[in-house]
């Protein structure tokens, strides 16, 4: 994933976790709302930040 997609993702709730709330780590991960394998994108709205351990 570009750099900037992954600012762009972390941004998107403000540097928190968006299934915990808590502030996310460096070794936080983008997940895919709908799996790719299910048809999903890697666009932003398919995008959300997320505690490795959650994903």
């Amino acid at each position: 994933m570009k750099k900037e997609l992954r600012e762009q993702v972390y941004n998107k709730h403000s540097g928190l976790c968006a299934y915990s709330g808590t502030r996310l780590e460096d070794d936080w991960q983008p997940d895919h709302l709908l799996p790719i394998r299910n048809g999903g994108t890697n666009d932003i709205e398919n995008l959300m930040p997320c505690q490795q351990i959650l994903n």
